[in-house]
C-alpha cells in the first residue's frame, strides 16, 4: 500500500497554504544562517583555542627560562659566599646532590627534592657577613670569634625571608636552620628534634659529609671510616636518626654523586634519582 501513488495531495499553492509555505521558507533560511554562524563560532573557537595554546606555551617556556635564572643566580651567589671561605664550587654541587638524594630516600617527592637541591648552595650565603680574618682563620674559634661565625646563619635567613620565590623562600630556612641540631644544642635558636624543618635536617647531614670529608682552612679530609663513626655516634644527638640511618644504609647513592662531580661528569645522579638501584656502588676500602 505504500507504493500505491498517491493521487490526493494538493500542492501548498492554494490560497490557504501560502503562508504556510513562506512559514517554511523562513525557518529553512533561519536554519540556513544559523549553520552558518555555528560554522563561523567554530572556526573563532579553534582560532582561540590555538592562540591560547600558543599563550600557554610561550609563558611555560618563560617560565621555565625565569626558573633557570633564578638556579644559577642561586648557585651564583652561594659561589660567592663559598669563594670567600676559600671552598671551591665543588662543594655546594655535592651537597646540593646529596640533598636532593636524602630528600628523595626520605620520600619526599621529586619536585619538593629538586627545590631543596636547587636552594641548598644559599645555605651558607650569610657568610658574606663574616670578617675574612675569621672566616679564614687556620685554628681555632675563640668564643668570641665562635659566636661572629654563628650569626651568618641569621644574617643569611635575613637576607632571603622577604621573598616570594619559592626556591628563595627554601633557601631562607636552610641558611636558618641548618646549624640546628636534633638534640637542640644547635644555633641560631636551639630547635629540637622535628621543630627543625625537614628542609634543615636534610641539608645538615649533606653539608657535615662533605665539610668532614674535605680538605678545609683549618683541617684536612677525614677518611671516610672517621666520618661513619662520627655520624654513628651524632645519630639522635646532631642529626635527625631515621635521616641518618637513611644516609648510613645507602652510602653508596652519595659516594656515587661525589665520583661524578669530581670527575666532571656531566651526567647527573639527579638524572635518574627516581631509580636508585641503577646507581653503581662507589664504596672503596679505606684506612684511617
Amino acid at each position: 500500500m505504500l507504493s500505491k501513488k498517491r493521487t490526493d495531495v494538493v500542492p501548498m499553492t492554494q490560497n490557504g497554504s501560502d503562508e504556510i509555505a513562506e512559514i517554511a521558507q523562513i525557518i529553512d533560511n533561519n536554519i540556513s544562517i544559523a549553520t552558518d554562524i555555528l560554522k563561523q563560532e567554530r572556526a573563532d573557537t579553534e582560532l582561540i583555542e590555538k592562540k591560547v595554546a600558543e599563550a600557554t606555551q610561550e609563558l611555560k617556556e618563560l617560565n621555565s627560562e625565569i626558573e633557570a635564572t633564578q638556579r644559577e643566580i642561586v648557585f651564583t651567589m652561594g659561589a660567592i659566599a663559598e669563594e670567600r671561605s676559600q671552598e671551591t664550587g665543588d662543594h655546594i654541587k655535592r651537597v646540593a646532590e646529596y640533598s636532593l638524594i636524602l630528600a628523595r630516600l626520605y620520600g619526599l617527592s621529586l619536585e619538593e627534592s629538586l627545590l631543596i637541591k636547587n636552594a641548598s648552595p644559599m645555605h651558607d650565603i650569610g657568610k658574606v657577613g663574616i670578617p675574612d680574618a675569621i672566616l679564614n682563620k687556620p685554628g681555632k674559634f675563640t668564643k668570641e670569634e665562635f659566636e661572629i661565625m654563628k650569626t651568618h646563619a641569621e644574617v643569611g635567613y635575613r637576607m632571603l625571608k622577604h621573598s616570594n620565590r619559592s626556591i628563595l623562600k627554601a633557601a631562607a630556612i636552610l641558611a636558618y636552620e641548618h646549624h640546628e641540631r636534633w638534640d637542640g644544642k644547635g644555633y641560631p635558636r636551639g630547635l629540637k628534634g622535628e621543630e627543625i624543618h625537614i628542609y634543615g635536617r636534610i641539608t645538615a647531614i649533606a653539608d657535615v659529609f662533605d665539610a668532614l670529608g674535605s680538605d678545609r682552612v683549618y683541617k684536612k679530609a677525614w677518611p671516610l671510616k672517621k666520618i661513619l663513626a662520627l655520624f654513628e655516634e651524632e645519630r639522635g644527638k646532631q642529626f635527625d636518626p631515621i635521616l641518618t640511618d637513611l644516609f648510613l644504609n645507602n652510602l653508596e647513592h652519595f659516594l656515587a654523586a661525589k665520583e661524578m662531580i669530581e670527575s666532571k661528569e656531566t651526567i647527573s645522579l639527579s638524572a635518574y634519582i627516581e631509580d636508585f638501584n641503577r646507581v653503581s656502588p662507589y664504596i672503596k676500602d679505606e684506612e684511617d
